[in-house]
């Protein structure tokens, strides 16, 4: 659905602002004030919106162009300002030159994205050139557990003016040899005269706890802290989700 930025917009927007105020509390609580923020994968730029409307200083970028396109004008239409580009997770530096950011956030999974682990080695090196010294990256992940995971499906509603929008996604379950899980989408969007569907598919890539830690201790951040998705922080046991915080030395 990444090629119809503003369904996706209408689906992921609402709980944004309290998205930031938990990145925020976090970057605090690890000794960081959060002034300038770089997201990766900012897909509609929903988090750049509160940023900007927050007074912070906002960078952000994506590979698909259409999330691009609308990221821009959703914040022009606002009357807001960042600084938005497009580029891909493994090869950004160029359009950030010498710029250094406080805190950066990868949440829901977008790191996995990266379908190869040099491309996911090379974006982490990049981020930490990226951040100033002692600055964080919160980068919010799911991982398997091969053999126990199952096929999930979930369930998404909203509504923006006369359109109601459903969409309804499935996880497969990991696959142990390929780290590949496959997810599909339907989507259904009803309005007064019509409704529509679209389909889609994507794939991301797997890490269990091992091969997460072993990518972790490959690049030039460090880990100080594992979070559940509340921001409180937990032990090595396994979490649906989790937010990982790493620090540039």
């Amino acid at each position: 659905m990444y090629h119809l930025p503003s369904y996706y917009d209408t689906l992921n927007t609402p709980g944004t602002a309290e998205d930031i105020d938990l990145y925020c509390k976090i970057a605090r609580r690890y000794g960081r004030a959060p002034n300038a923020w770089l997201e990766p994968a900012c897909g509609t730029g929903r988090h750049l919106r509160v940023l900007a409307g927050r007074g912070f200083s906002a960078c952000g970028f994506d590979l698909d162009p259409d999330m691009i396109n609308y990221a821009k004008e959703s914040l022009k239409t606002r009357g807001l300002r960042a600084h938005v580009f497009r580029a891909g997770m493994n090869d950004f530096i160029g359009p950030i030159r010498k710029r250094q950011f406080d805190i950066a956030i990868n949440p829901h999974s977008s790191f996995r994205h990266l379908l190869d682990e040099r491309d996911a080695i090379s974006h982490l090196d990049q981020m930490a050139t990226s951040l100033a010294p002692g600055g964080i990256y919160i980068v919010g992940v799911s991982l398997a557990r091969y053999g126990l995971d199952k096929d999930e499906s979930d369930l998404w509603l909203a509504v923006r003016g006369r359109r109601h929008i459903r969409q309804e996604i499935t996880y497969k379950k990991p696959n142990r040899t390929k780290r590949i899980e496959e997810v599909h989408s339907r989507l259904t969007i009803s309005r007064p005269q019509r409704v529509e569907t679209h389909s889609d598919s994507y794939r991301l890539q797997t890490y269990d706890r091992t091969q997460w830690d072993r990518l972790l201790s490959r690049c030039r951040l460090r880990r100080v802290a594992t979070l559940d998705e509340e921001g409180s922080e937990v032990s090595a046991s396994h979490q649906p989700y989790q937010l990982e915080v790493l620090v540039s030395n």
